[in-house]
Formats: structure tokens, C-alpha cells, sequence
């Protein structure tokens, strides 16, 4: 189900609740769902929506209600499965399952690339309404189109250090207002957002040389790097859960990757994927060694 029509089912559903005998009281304005003119008309136009003098609807609730219920349950399956992979951070786990509640909050992992960084990122990747993308592979066109074009939820961005100045400057902007303006022909059009930002970072010294502002509009949170044990765990949970290999296998690649010092998880991930067409402990084994010969 497209997040927008997640968001209205969520929207009306509070009001059914409160009246429940006044179908009138069910219909809800722009300005509530935060949809810009044109998405409703659009809806109106595939017979999602229906019109009334004081507002809104959608014309099947119970179907779209049913819909949201099983895709949100799949969607938070996932979302959870991939959190638990995650060695300890319980506390950064509780906080990420009640920021989802939430529109404006922004949370950004910083620290070395050996940490749990990028799969706290993956499990809110992987939720309805999210988008992901790569600070490297952004321009200010690309993210700003991006944003106008997407009914984002969750924003993704790794690497946010590599961000240009400029695409900064919009993320900041739509961070701050949950708004995208664009002007064109002496017209302004204003879409409003519903988004939480989640990112990445290496080096928060970046973002502060190039837009300090943008640091304090994130909550930031600083992991460090595992420890052997932790990591073992984790590649471990990353080669069986995520990537299927056998579990006598895949505690032999962990220890293989360990051994020749590769910290970060996405190594598992990468190794897995070639192992998978001859899953035996000795190609693990050379994969690996190639792997730390040419890198």
C-alpha cells in the first residue's frame, strides 16, 4: 500500500474512533493529511477518494483498513527481525520503534564503519513509505525532485557526509519546515512533508565545516566499533538470517572474515553472496583471502 493512503486510513481511523456514530465528523481537510492538491485529485480521479462540502474520504475504509493492517504487521516483522540481528544498542532499538510514531524526528548514526551503523539503517530501509539513498549519488536536483515526486515517510541517506553543500541545504530546509518549495514561472508551490530523517556518518566534522545548523537538527547518536565477539555475532546473524548459509557454514566464514580483519558486517554480506554458488568452507576460505589480498 502507497504510504499516503497508509497515512489517510491512519487519519480517519482516529476520527471513526472518536465518532463513532457521526459519519459526518469522518472527513478530514488537506491541511490535516498534509497532501498537496494535486495527490488528491489524483486519488479522486482512480476512485480512492470521495468529495463533501467540509472535506474528504476514502470511499472503501474497510478495504484500505485491512490492507494497512496486514502490510504494517509484514512491514514491522521485517523492521523488527532486522533490529534484532543488531548486537545490544536496546535502548537505540526502543528508541527507533517509537520515533516511527512520530513526524520531524531525525536521527543520525555517527562513528567508524565497523558498527551497527548501517543496519539501523536497513531496518528502517526497510519499512513502508521509506526511501534510501546515497549522500555520495545525490545532486541538489536529484534531491529536491526526489522529495517533490515521493511521498516519503522515512528518509534514508547513508554516507551523509558526502552529501554536496547544496543538497544539504534542502534536506535542512525540508528537515526544518516539512515543506518543499519550488518556484517556477513566478509560481510557488509549497508540498507539505510527513518525514523523519535517518542517517549516517563517518566524520561529523564534515557537516560541521559545511552546515553546523544541519547537526542540531538531528538527534545524534555515536556507536563504536565492535568488539570480535560482538562482530562474530553479528556476521553470524547477517550469513544465516539475512543471507540463508548454512549455520556450520556461515560461523566459519564469521571467524574467517575476523581472522583476516575485515570489521564491517556488509563483508558478510558480500562474501555470502558469492559462496552461495559453492557453499563449502574451503571457496569461503578463498574468497576471503582474495578479498584481503586486493582490497
Amino acid at each position: 500500500m502507497e504510504a499516503l493512503i497508509a497515512r489517510i486510513v491512519e487519519l480517519e481511523k482516529k476520527k471513526r474512533q472518536k465518532f463513532p456514530n457521526s459519519p459526518d465528523k469522518w472527513f478530514w481537510t488537506v491541511e490535516e493529511v498534509r497532501l498537496p492538491p494535486y495527490k488528491i485529485t489524483e486519488l479522486m480521479n482512480k476512485g480512492i477518494l470521495m468529495k463533501s462540502p467540509v472535506g474528504y474520504r476514502l470511499i472503501n475504509f474497510d478495504q484500505y483498513a485491512k490492507t494497512a493492517e496486514t502490510d504494517g504487521s509484514t512491514d514491522l516483522k521485517t523492521f523488527n527481525e532486522l533490529l534484532d540481528m543488531i548486537v545490544g544498542y536496546d535502548d537505540i532499538k526502543e528508541l527507533l520503534r517509537s520515533s516511527l510514531k512520530a513526524t520531524g524526528l531525525h536521527v543520525l548514526f555517527a562513528g567508524p564503519p565497523a558498527t551497527a551503523k548501517t543496519m539501523f539503517l536497513e531496518a528502517v530501509a526497510s519499512l513502508d513509505g521509506s526511501m534510501r539513498v546515497n549522500g555520495e549519488a545525490t545532486t541538489k536536483a536529484g534531491l529536491k525532485e526526489t522529495l517533490l515526486e515521493n511521498d516519503i515517510r522515512y528518509l534514508v541517506i547513508d554516507e551523509l557526509e558526502k552529501m554536496p553543500p547544496k543538497d544539504l541545504t534542502i534536506l535542512l530546509n525540508a528537515m526544518e519546515s516539512q515543506q518543499i518549495v519550488v518556484t517556477q514561472h513566478n509560481k510557488r508551490t509549497v508540498k507539505e512533508l510527513n518525514m523523519n530523517v535517518y542517517a549516517a556518518i563517518n566524520r561529523l566534522d564534515k557537516i560541521e565545516r559545511s552546515i553546523p545548523e544541519l547537526k542540531s537538527r538531528f538527534m545524534v547518536l555515536t556507536l563504536k566499533e565492535y568488539t570480535p565477539e560482538e562482530l562474530l555475532t553479528v556476521d553470524y546473524h547477517v550469513l544465516t538470517k539475512m543471507e540463508g548459509i548454512e549455520p556450520t557454514l556461515a560461523k566459519q566464514i564469521a571467524l574467517t572474515l575476523i581472522k583476516h580483519g575485515f570489521k564491517d558486517p556488509r563483508d558478510a554480506k558480500k562474501v555470502a553472496k558469492v559462496v552461495k554458488t559453492n557453499p563449502t568452507v574451503e571457496f569461503a576460505e578463498k574468497v576471503v583471502q582474495m578479498l584481503k589480498r586486493y582490497s
